[in-house]
């Protein structure tokens, strides 16, 4: 979720009950030449909740290295590889999803991360790189055996991005195999999906991502359904919408041009909306903070 759940957006959703927030995936290299707008990306706010740090890369040192440095100056919960980004960019430096391709590899950089380790080593995957193909198990099955202390799969091949549907029975499978916890991931947009997943992979938890997108209610709606209670959404989608680029501007390091990538997602908000096409347009034509902050506030009080 680059570019998504950076901090004022762990904020956000930790006011809605999400109990656990990951990081952006940042660089090891990066952070072990110790370049700050890569610190950046995963300072934890006192406002958010328990967060876990994403690292990429795939270089077993460098990665190792970058534990260390991390686990030192911060204070998280646990650190998590990435094996799941289908970017080119990513993908080129053997990084990311394309690691799916070398178990070996995977077992020696998360037996590097594991070595010395003072917090869980966690590891986000796909399903392999093709579409259609299937290398999950081994490489879980090499992520245990290094010392993994949880699994979380996303079900689609590096090739499918996120398009088609996410196949759940690789879920379930790694859960009857793997003798750690396995976390879904995929396609979990409502509640009734979170349950759907539950249910029929029997899996020990649920991440989600792109389903939360000018969507923070999701984790109450499920925090509410552990707790018997009903769904209550209190503030529309044009309030929260207001209040997420407030949050944005509050806490960029780079606020200058905020607008330009915010103007990319803060339509998420208003999807449900009859006129979305047409705030779509506005939002994605504001040329300024100051046009993007007049816009949603506009929309705040309209509603």
């Amino acid at each position: 979720m680059a570019g998504y759940s950076n901090q004022a957006s762990r904020i956000l959703y930790s006011k809605y009950s999400c109990p656990l927030n990951v990081t952006e995936m940042v660089s090891a290299k990066a952070l072990n030449k110790n370049n700050q707008r890569t610190w950046n990306y995963i300072t934890k706010s006192i406002d958010e909740s328990l967060i876990w740090i994403q690292l990429f890369g795939g270089d077993p040192s460098e990665l190792q290295h970058a534990v260390q440095l991390v686990q030192n100056k911060l204070e998280i919960t646990a650190i998590d590889l990435n094996l799941g980004c289908p970017v080119k960019k990513i993908s080129k430096n053997l990084a990311g999803a394309q690691l799916m391709q070398s178990p070996e590899q995977v077992y020696k950089i998360v037996s590097a991360m594991t070595d010395g380790a003072q917090v869980p080593i966690t590891v986000k995957m796909r399903s392999g790189i093709q579409d259609g193909s299937n290398q999950a198990m081994e490489v879980a099955l090499a992520c245990q055996e290094a010392g993994a202390a949880l699994i979380t799969i996303h079900p689609r091949s590096k090739a499918q991005k996120f398009t088609g549907q996410a196949n759940w029975d690789i879920i379930r499978e790694l859960k009857e195999v793997l003798n750690i916890p396995v976390i879904g991931n995929g396609d979990i947009c409502t509640l009734q999906d979170y349950i759907e997943m539950k249910e029929s992979t029997l899996c020990d938890g649920v991440m989600i991502g792109r389903g939360a997108l000018g969507n923070p209610w999701l984790f109450q709606e499920i925090y509410n359904y552990h707790l018997g209670e009903g769904s209550c959404r209190g503030k529309n989608q044009a309030q929260v919408a207001f209040e997420h680029f407030q949050l944005e501007l509050e806490h960029s390091n780079y606020i200058k041009n905020e607008f330009l990538r915010l103007r990319k997602s803060l339509h998420y908000y208003f999807k449900d909306f009859l006129e979305y096409e047409e705030i779509k347009q506005s939002l994605q034509s504001a040329a300024s903070n100051e046009d993007l902050y007049k816009i949603l506030k506009d929309l705040a009080e309209q509603a």
